[in-house]
């Protein structure tokens, strides 16, 4: 925060070479470390001079202290601004000059640990600056501001964000949008809602912060670089490293332009670059950023300083992940050392020690392991807030230690009650788990514990809340729709917070040019954001306990869990009367390049353009990576008893929705033998939402087709095509057309539509005349077309079903179904089949399986999906679909593996029998 500093008394003479004036000159926040050095040799001066003028002496103790503050030097800070304040009043209580000494002392007892001392002193000063000005000033602001940044460090993070937020609506009122102070506020707060949990407002809030910067400031504004540095720092903590890179490969060059490779600001970056890195699984990489960051701040900063023992942290992780664990114990050691010395209570004092604890325990050293996590935790109790996600994730690490060490009971006793806290506060908060680090790693260790004791019970409800991604979240929600009181608040919330979103847009385009169209839309978010203040709609949570589940199951059908940690896979199998658990030592890489490995031998022919011939010589299947990876799946009494059900539900996390699971191998080949495929002897059922209970599909014996649209590519030699947009494309109408979708579309029509059907085919397969369609009251809602991934297409930034443009050009009917439009479609259909290619994918490269097309399917209220891994041959794509989706008692699942098995064994087609050709698709329920 920017200090007030009483200017120089005009008029007075001053010795020569005066050394109080000379650090008088100085601009603490422009050169903290100048005004340390200054102020050290002016405070013998100042004692002397002003023995009889304590104000006077104050203001010179609060410079003082405040400088060293901007150096990092709270501990040495504080004795100064406690001296201080008793000579501060004898100014009035509103002087600029004691307020200035009340903030500057709150500030040094927050960084001591004295959160709470530090909150109420802040909440003083506001009160006096209400009453000084009652219509709010950018200085309350600024003091509600550091209120908000003190019950964040307590861990109070709904405190926290109420106090920002209000101190943001003050400087928008009175400040330009794109002032630093309106910046900045915007920015921390983003990372309050981020701690939250609340990723969606972190993101929006970031994002509009990051348009405001690059609207005011220069490019290599240290502000500018921050709001670019806390929007990576949100992609992050959603998992989203892949689009957080970019972000730091353009602010490093930035700031080392800027501040040169020795700054600070430049090593936080390495830093925070190299933990995204190692995150996203390239530790190796991450190392030499990791490295170069430390040895600057080892240079620049004392040894106790937070931000230091932070990138030493991050350094240490990075040799736990590359198995350099005597590295990463001596480096944690040398830090805790330091730190606790100035910070015996300070919040990342407790990570280091819980970071210390888990590497002695990855070393086999539990006895060692457990005093270091409860120094964590005792930090934590005595600091945070009781519902702290840290403090509660520390409690379920303390619970998880204690069964390796032995006591399994004991463990569970510890750690379960927290697991039930944060899951209430991620419920709340509506928090993306898979996606969000600072409830998933909770959870996962929940998981460890729970397979550790092999308890049923809590095993079924934490892999619920793990599988439950994108997908999942968009059923829940549809599942809440309709009428009810319930459904019409969820929808009202989600309306007020676009319309809040274009707003924010809005005002900031008008600030300058249009004052009165600027004051109205800030009244208008002022309006929005009151409505919505304690508004949160908890949708109801589709957790099911073992009773209910196995009550659900069908005669001979299991349902499976399959959950990807860190450093190992784990497997859940229950069917009506028992359960299996299954756990693989395999570290998240390793599993990805396996599934990447298998994914390859299956795509390499497929990275083509348009509609493309089914030329050259197949590359062979991987059944070896295949087979590997059902061993590890499954294996044991979970295999055992999953191999005993024909029918097989299936939830899984992160990688695992990218295995075409009915192309695993469970038993290599022999003696001349194929292999035996998993689709041999199992019907499988993907459940996005982790739940299989649903009620059942509803049959209406009605039929709504799309598709054909007219396109102008050409369609390449050779009987076969694949429905493959492929690359990125500047027209869609240049797309090969695709001659066998109105033929598929038809034969569907005519194995299931009643009266009622309609088919839209060509100049009549339109965005309008889909959304003007009657997409209720429906069987089977089919598709027909190309997919496109995000990015598939110029600007094209989320997945899209291709359609027949308008020969307008409106840009609502420019042919490109979108995810977006796909989600405010209404439709109850019980099976929605997507003949397109990669229609699994997610919303954008890198992203989850299912997280793109098929969520937004499942928002609209689609109660099953039948989407492809992989680009699709036009024949066969038209067989499965006709089969899979013709009226049938028989449940969908078996009748997508009898459609493959007649595709293998018909010999109608050429290269049918290959797993290429046959495996594509997946059915995949809510």
């Amino acid at each position: 925060m920017a200090l007030w500093v009483a200017p120089a008394a005009h008029g007075a003479a001053l010795p020569p070479h005066d050394p109080i004036a000379a650090a008088r000159a100085i601009d603490i926040e422009a050169d903290p470390a100048g005004a340390v050095t200054a102020w050290q040799a002016a405070l013998p001066a100042a004692r002397t001079r002003f023995r009889t003028k304590p104000a006077e002496l104050g203001q010179v103790l609060v410079r003082y202290g405040s400088a060293l503050i901007g150096v990092g030097r709270d501990k040495e800070a504080l004795p100064l601004l406690e001296e201080a304040a008793p000579l501060l009043t004898v100014r009035p209580p509103d002087d600029p000059a004691r307020l200035a000494g009340a903030i500057a002392l709150a500030l040094a007892r927050a960084s001591a640990g004295r959160t709470a001392e530090a909150a109420s002193m802040l909440e003083q000063v506001a009160a006096v600056q209400r009453l000084a000005v009652p219509g709010g000033s950018v200085a309350l602001a600024e003091t509600l501001f550091n209120i908000g940044s003190v019950e964040q460090q307590a861990g109070h993070l709904s405190t926290a964000a109420k106090w920002v937020e209000e101190a943001l609506a003050l400087h928008r009122r009175l400040s330009p949008p794109d002032a630093e102070v309106t910046v900045g506020t915007a920015t921390s707060l983003g990372s309050i809602y981020t701690q939250a949990g609340l990723l969606a407002k972190a993101e929006d809030v970031a994002r509009d912060a990051l348009a405001m910067a690059a609207r005011g400031l220069p490019q290599g504004h240290p502000l500018t670089m921050i709001t670019l540095s806390n929007y990576a720092a949100v992609l992050d903590t959603q998992g989203r490293w892949r689009e957080s890179e970019p972000l730091y490969r353009r602010l490093l060059p930035l700031r080392v332009a800027k501040l040169g490779k020795e700054a600070i600001s430049v090593a936080i970056t390495e830093s925070n670059f190299g933990r995204a890195l190692r995150l996203s699984g390239r530790p190796e990489e991450a190392l030499p950023l990791l490295e170069e960051s430390v040895r600057v701040a080892e240079r620049k900063l004392g040894a106790s300083d937070p931000r230091l023992n932070q990138l030493r942290e991050n350094l240490a992780d990075d040799y736990r992940d590359l198995g350099r664990l005597a590295d990463a114990v001596a480096l944690r050691r040398m830090a805790i050392a330091a730190f606790k010395l100035d910070f015996p209570q300070h919040f990342r004092l407790a990570s280091l020690h819980e970071g210390l604890a888990a590497d002695l325990a990855a070393l086999g050293d539990l006895t060692a392991a457990r005093p270091e996590l409860e120094r964590a935790q005792a930090i934590r109790h005595a600091t945070l807030a009781p519902d702290s996600p840290p403090l509660l994730g520390g409690e379920i690490a303390a619970g998880h230690l204690m069964a390796r060490a032995g006591d399994v009971r004991g463990g569970l006793a510890r750690a379960t009650p927290a697991y039930r806290r944060l899951t209430a506060i991620a419920n709340a908060n509506q928090t993306e788990i898979s996606r969000d680090l600072v409830f998933r790693d909770g959870f996962e260790t929940m998981a460890r514990l729970a397979w550790l004791a092999q308890d049923r019970a809590l095993a079924l409800d934490v892999a619920q809340r793990l599988v439950i991604g994108d997908s999942g979240r968009a059923i829940t929600a549809a599942l809440a729709r309709g009428q009810s009181e319930q459904a019409l608040r969820i929808r009202a919330r989600q309306d007020a917070t676009a319309r809040r979103a274009a707003l924010s847009r809005t005002a900031l385009d008008r600030y300058g040019r249009d004052p009165a169209g600027y004051q109205q839309a800030l009244a208008e978010i002022a309006t929005i954001d009151a409505a919505l203040t304690g508004q949160e709609v908890a949708l109801q949570e589709r957790i099911v306990d073992l009773d209910a589940l196995q009550a659900g199951l069908a005669r001979r059908q299991a349902q499976l869990y399959f959950v990807q940690l860190d450093d190992r896979l784990l497997a859940l199998v229950v069917d009506r009367s028992r359960v299996a658990f299954a756990d693989s030592a395999i570290d998240a890489p390793g599993l990805h390049g396996l599934v990447a490995r298998l994914r390859g031998s299956i795509d390499a022919d497929r990275r083509s353009r348009g509609a493309i011939a089914d030329g050259g010589a197949p590359q062979a299947y991987d059944a070896d990576a295949a087979a590997r990876l059902y061993a590890l799946l499954l294996h044991g009494s979970a295999r055992q008893l999953a191999e005993k059900s024909p029918r097989w539900r299936i939830a899984a996390t992160g990688s695992l929705l990218a295995i075409p699971f009915a192309a695993l191998v469970t038993s290599p080949p022999r003696a001349g033998r194929p292999p035996r495929w998993l689709i041999d002897d199992h019907a499988i059922l993907l459940t996005a939402g982790g739940s299989p209970l649903d009620g059942g599909s509803v049959a209406h014996g009605r039929f709504v087709g799309i598709g054909a649209p007219l396109l102008a590519g050409t369609v390449a030699s050779g009987s076969r095509s694949y429905r493959d947009a492929g690359g990125t494309i500047q027209d869609i109408t240049a797309l090969a057309p695709l001659p066998g979708a109105a033929r598929e579309l038809a034969e569907m029509r005519a194995k299931i539509g009643g009266p009622d059907s309609i088919v839209l085919l060509g100049a009549d397969a339109t965005e309008a005349a889909v959304r003007n369609a009657r997409l209720t009251g429906v069987d089977v809602l089919a598709f027909a077309t190309h997919g496109l991934v995000a990015g598939g297409a110029a600007d094209l930034m989320e997945p899209a079903l291709v359609l027949t443009p308008a020969a307008t050009g409106d840009p609502a009917d420019d042919g490109l179904l979108t995810t977006s439009e796909i989600a405010r479609l209404t439709t109850d259909a019980a099976l929605v089949v997507l003949s397109a290619c990669d229609t699994a994918a997610g919303d954008a490269k890198d992203a989850p399986a299912l997280s793109g097309l098929a969520r937004a399917f499942f928002y609209a209220g689609a109660r099953s999906l039948l989407v492809s891994h992989w680009p699709v041959r036009d024949d066969i794509a038209a067989r499965i679909t006709v089969e899979v989706a013709r009226d049938s008692r028989v449940p969908p699942e078996e009748r997508l593996r009898r459609a493959i098995l007649r595709i293998r064994h018909g010999g109608h087609a050429s290269g049918a029998d290959r797993p290429e050709s046959w495996a594509p698709f997946t059915l995949v329920s809510r």
